[in-house]
C-alpha cells in the first residue's frame, strides 16, 4: 500500500468519526423544526415529565431541549483526540470509528424515539416510556458494526525479512522440530474491576430507579471487562496467537512474516490485563520480564507468561529457520 493510499484511508476514517456525531447533534433540532406545530408547549419528556404540572414552568422549551444534544460535538472532539493518538495505526482508528458510530446511533435514535413517543402519545403529559432507552441502547451495537465495516479493510504491513539480531534468546530448531508453547494468563485486577462495574449497574435496580435502563451500559461494560480477564498465549509453527476463551474464543494472531524478532524485556504495568495502545497490544499480568515481539508495523506484541525466555527462544528459532535461506 502506498503512502498516498494510506493517507486517503486515514482521511476517510477521520471523516467517519466526525460525520455521525454531527448528525446526532443536529437531528433533534431538525425534528423539532419539522414537527413544532404538533409538540406540546414545553419539553415535558424524559425526567421533566415527572415535575408536571406543579413545576411545569421549569421544563425547557423544545429548542433548548434540542440544544442539549450539541454535546455530541464535545464527544466528537474527544474521539478526534483518541484518533490523533493512534494517528499511525489503522487498527485502533477503526475501533474509534466503531465507537463513534455506536455512541452517535444511541444518541440520535434516543432523540428520535423520544419525539415519536410524544407525537403518538395521548394529550396528557406522561413520562417517556422506558423502552425508548432500551431500544436506543440495542441499536448502538448495530451502529458500531456499520461504522466498523465502513472504516475499510486494514492495510497489511510489508513483511519482515531480516533475521533476528544476535543478542536475543534463540533455540536452534532442527528440520523436524516445531515451535510449541502454550500457557494461560489471568488478570485478577481486570476481573475485579469488571465485577465492580456489574455491581454498580445492579444498584439502580435495588434502589428502584424510575428508569434503570439508564444504568444498563455499566453491567454490559463490566461483563465485557470480566470476560477479557483470561487469555491463552500460544506459540507454534504459524506464529503467536492470543485467544480469549471467555469471549467465545476471540483470537488475535500474528504470523512470522509480521514479526521482526522477539526479546525478553521489562514492562511496567499499572493495570494488568489486556493491552492495546499506540505502541503495543497483548496481555500483561504483572510488572517485570515479558515476551516482547517487535512487529513489522512498528508496534509490539507483549505478554507475561511465567517463563517468557522459553517463548522468546522458540519465536526467534522459528524466525532463524524461516529466514536462513
Amino acid at each position: 500500500m502506498t503512502d498516498q493510499t494510506g493517507r486517503v484511508r486515514r482521511g476517510w476514517r477521520l471523516a467517519l468519526v466526525v460525520f455521525l456525531q454531527v448528525v446526532a447533534a443536529g437531528l433533534p433540532a431538525l425534528l423539532v423544526a419539522a414537527y413544532r406545530d404538533r409538540l406540546p408547549e414545553r419539553a415535558w419528556v424524559q425526567g421533566w415529565a415527572r415535575i408536571w404540572p406543579e413545576h411545569a414552568q421549569l421544563a425547557p422549551g423544545w429548542d433548548r431541549w434540542a440544544a442539549g444534544y450539541l454535546g455530541c460535538l464535545a464527544m466528537a472532539a474527544i474521539l478526534l483526540a483518541c484518533f490523533a493518538r493512534y494517528w499511525r495505526w489503522a487498527g485502533p482508528q477503526r475501533l474509534v470509528v466503531a465507537a463513534s458510530w455506536a455512541v452517535a446511533t444511541q444518541v440520535a435514535s434516543s432523540a428520535a424515539l423520544v419525539l415519536a413517543s410524544v407525537l403518538t402519545a395521548a394529550p396528557e403529559i406522561r413520562p417517556t416510556p422506558g423502552w425508548v432507552n432500551l431500544v436506543s441502547l440495542l441499536l448502538a451495537p448495530l451502529g458500531g458494526l456499520i461504522g466498523w465495516l465502513l472504516a475499510s479493510p486494514l492495510p497489511r504491513p510489508a513483511p519482515a525479512a531480516a533475521a533476528p539480531p544476535p543478542h536475543v534468546e534463540r533455540r536452534q530448531l532442527t528440520g523436524t522440530e516445531q515451535a510449541m508453547f502454550s500457557t494461560t494468563l489471568w488478570s485478577a485486577r481486570q476481573l475485579a474491576g469488571g465485577g465492580l462495574l456489574v455491581a454498580a449497574g445492579v444498584l439502580p435496580l435495588l434502589a428502584h430507579w424510575p428508569d434503570p435502563t439508564l444504568a444498563l451500559p455499566l453491567p454490559v461494560l463490566g461483563l465485557l471487562l470480566s470476560l477479557q480477564a483470561k487469555a491463552k498465549l500460544r506459540v507454534d509453527g504459524d506464529g503467536i496467537t492470543l485467544a480469549f476463551p471467555l469471549l467465545g474464543g476471540m483470537r488475535q494472531h500474528v504470523g512470522y512474516r509480521e514479526i521482526r524478532f522477539a526479546e525478553v524485556a521489562g514492562r511496567r504495568v499499572s493495570w494488568s490485563g489486556r493491552v492495546d495502545n499506540p505502541r503495543a497490544w497483548g496481555f500483561l499480568t504483572r510488572s517485570g520480564p515479558a515476551l516482547v515481539a517487535h512487529l513489522a508495523d512498528g508496534r509490539e506484541l507483549v505478554a507475561s507468561p511465567r517463563d517468557p525466555a522459553v517463548a522468546v527462544a522458540l519465536v526467534n528459532g522459528q524466525l532463524d529457520r524461516a529466514r536462513a535461506c
